[in-house]
């Protein structure tokens, strides 16, 4: 299909990106497809983001800017920032929405319309979307045909445009299909059922229209160039830490952690995992901030330790896109995709995002994965391959076992041996090829995110009662991480095998994103130097510098080593020394993108700016002291708001997705600790999703130009 459209581009000098080919209208008619995020049910959604697209993109023949789409985030999230200005004109997006519905974000507003199913946590066969105002079911993967709308330019003379146009249009596929209609001349027509196939020949239709002055226009191929983009990957690809909706907090209600219950409410008993077993010497209670529940609104709250409190509780947890996998629309795929059809009105986007938060490529891609929430303990989360063939494999296609025998570890141990991965396979034939691979894998084969909590925590024998639910395999130490870095090549090469084989994936259509510094403050260096600064949400949480600068050394070998099994000769050149026994061999050949880690050295997670209050007074969990919160209240805080640091604190996460352990009572002497460390904390925020997304969107753009030759 990339064949279809002109290869016209305007060079871009210094600040500005290529503007897509099929951009250029022809002189006299313009088109362009309605509802062109096929992700979306309904246009609103789409029109929500091309209102703040328009307001920051500028004139249309100027160049887009560069961070196109972070501007665009601030734009629905931010626009009154006066750290990350942005157009006035996006302030009046926001007009009439409420504070709370500002407070929320943008993705609570377009969660239920869209084509994933939450509840079967899958997508449809097909998905009921808006053509002309009418609602119509469609193969979600493998559209028949798209709805545009046409008109005459500006460049039409005025005295043209009076009376009425006769407009024809005649299938290409088969040109006795024709369709007349007659409209004013200035007002745009809309042409449902497009036709829409794999091949260029017999896909979309030809146009002519008959001016009121006799002159006949024509405009041939009105062909909608439709792009399939799929995501692969891990929690950095999947939004962890920004839930599509976020927990909303009461004003006054605090919630006292570690009470003991007379009787368990839940299915199991507070008697577990003391705090004594985690290595502290005391029992401590802890009194923070509580999610607004329904009662609050009646002024009578249940007791805390009460089955009824805990159930509405339970009711008024984050949203997400899809909870077991904590994936959200925030994620950096969803934004790539999204630019792609806001920058292109001649193209549609077919979106599947399948990045699951703890996903590796063994548990994760390979095979089924433990799910972050939001189902039974029994439920896997299948794996992301096994899904995406389930999508993509035709009916006709016979389908086989697919094995590969890849290292794993006993937990805490640094030896290895083999285990099989098997997943279902038709081995590439399917129902539409894949344009762009979005992949983000890696960190969590070496325990990354075990190493995060690593440099947080105050006691290594904290460990034992974070563990289960950070990292159950146990990768803690420099030495444990190493030797899972040291088989990371078998991984990777595997997922290249897959994609090729199983899925027709060239290399050159995969880009896989590298991994962003996280340890630095708004200076540059090392946190650390305000130890508990964004993490007195729990006594045992405190930056280690000692260890953040060893887990920083094993970032940078992560990185390099990412390099290395790409391209080997690219990494070479660059003065890095790759090891001869990689299993990648010369490479990947993947366009990894790492240009972005740059934007990351002075706003990484423990980064203050100026709208965190006096040396970062606001970024500290706010308590109630005598009836009021200080130093703010946890109501006002707003989960996507533009700040210096680009990663989520544990008070954040605690203020944002604020996940509890399923099964066990809401104020466990455990729960406030895991809903810092496993709501997201030490992940990007939306603003960093952003801006990875306009790194990686550049490389999307040159898949589809060299697509259009």
């Amino acid at each position: 299909m990339r064949g279809i459209v002109s290869t016209v581009f305007l060079l871009v000098l210094g600040v500005g990106a290529e503007i897509p080919a099929s951009v250029a209208q022809t002189a006299d008619i313009e088109w362009e497809v309605q509802n062109p995020f096929r992700f979306y049910k309904r246009g609103d959604s789409f029109q929500l983001h091309e209102k703040a697209y328009k307001a920051v993109r500028g004139a249309p023949e100027s160049p887009l800017p560069n961070n196109i789409i972070q501007l665009t985030e601030r734009c629905l999230n931010d626009p009154n920032s006066k750290e990350f200005p942005v157009a006035p004109a996006c302030a009046e997006l926001s007009h009439g929405l409420s504070s709370e519905e500002k407070r929320i974000g943008w993705a609570a507003h377009t969660l239920s319309n869209v084509c994933y199913e939450r509840g079967k946590r899958e997508y449809p066969i097909t998905c009921e979307r808006e053509h002309d105002g009418r609602m119509e079911q469609e193969d979600y993967i493998l559209p028949q045909s798209h709805t545009v709308e046409i008109g005459l330019t500006d460049k039409v003379p005025a005295e043209e445009k009076n009376g009425s146009c006769e407009w024809q249009w005649s299938e290409r596929a088969d040109p006795s299909r024709k369709t007349t209609h007659t409209a004013p001349c200035g007002e745009k027509v809309v042409i449902n059922k497009v036709p829409f196939a794999l091949r260029p020949a017999p896909s979309g239709i030809d146009v002519t229209v008959k001016l009121s002055s006799g002159r006949v226009i024509s405009e041939p191929a009105v062909a909608v160039d439709d792009v399939l983009v799929v995501a692969l990957g891990d929690s950095f690809s999947s939004g962890e830490g920004n839930p599509d909706l976020p927990v909303k907090f009461s004003r006054r209600g605090s919630l006292e952690y570690g009470r003991i219950h007379d009787t368990p409410v839940m299915s199991s008993s507070l008697k577990t995992a003391r705090l004594p077993e985690a290595g502290l010497d005391k029992a401590v209670t802890s009194l923070l901030p509580r999610r607004e529940i329904e009662s609050d609104l009646a002024g009578n709250v249940p007791d805390q330790a009460t089955a009824e409190f805990e159930n509405q509780f339970w009711k008024k947890s984050a949203k997400w896109l899809s909870a077991d996998c904590h994936r959200s629309q925030y994620g950096y795929p969803v934004r790539v995709a999204l630019q792609l059809s806001l920058e292109d009105r001649h193209r549609a986007i077919t979106f599947v995002h399948l990045g699951c938060s703890g996903a590796e490529v063994t548990d994760g891609l390979l095979g089924q994965m433990d799910a972050r929430e939001g189902v039974s303990a029994t439920q896997k989360v299948k794996a992301q391959l096994a899904q995406l063939a389930d999508l993509l494999c035709r009916k006709d296609s016979p389908r086989n076992m697919r094995t590969f025998m890849l290292p794993v570890f006993d937990p805490g141990n640094e030896n290895s041996y083999q285990q099989p991965f098997t997943f279902s396979s038709c081995r590439g034939k399917l129902k539409r090829p894949i344009d762009i691979m979005l992949l983000s894998i890696g960190g969590n084969d070496v325990g990354f995110s075990a190493l995060g909590a690593y440099v947080i925590l105050t006691n290594v024998s904290d460990i034992a009662w974070v563990g289960n639910f950070v990292d159950k395999k146990m990768r803690y130490g420099q030495k444990i991480a190493d030797a899972h870095l040291n088989v990371l090549d078998r991984r990777i090469q595997a997922i290249k095998v897959a994609l090729e084989e199983d899925f027709a994936v060239s290399p050159s259509k995969v880009v896989h994103t590298s991994y962003e510094p996280i340890q630095y403050d708004e200076m540059g260096k090392l946190c650390g130097n305000v130890p508990k600064l964004g993490m007195d949400v729990h006594e045992a949480f405190s930056f280690h510098v000692d260890k953040l600068d060893q887990t920083a050394k094993f970032l940078g070998r992560l990185l390099d080593g990412l390099q290395c099994m790409t391209n080997k000769a690219k990494a070479e050149s660059n003065g890095l020394h790759c090891p001869g026994t990689l299993k990648t061999g010369e490479g990947t050949k993947f366009t990894l993108v790492a240009d972005h880690q740059g934007e990351f050295r002075k706003r990484g997670i423990c980064a203050r700016g100026p709208g965190d209050g006096s040396g970062g007074a606001l970024m500290y969990m706010p308590r109630d002291h005598v009836g009021e919160f200080r130093p703010y209240n946890p109501a006002d805080f707003y989960p996507y708001a533009s700040r210096a640091r680009l990663f989520r604190t544990p008070n954040d996460a605690f203020l944002i997705a604020n996940s509890h352990l399923e099964g066990k009572h809401v104020d466990d002497l455990l729960q406030s600790a895991f809903a810092a460390l496993y709501s997201g904390a030490i992940h990007p925020t939306a603003q960093a999703h952003a801006t990875v997304a306009d790194y990686v969107v550049k490389e999307a753009r040159e898949i589809l130009k060299k697509d259009s030759r």
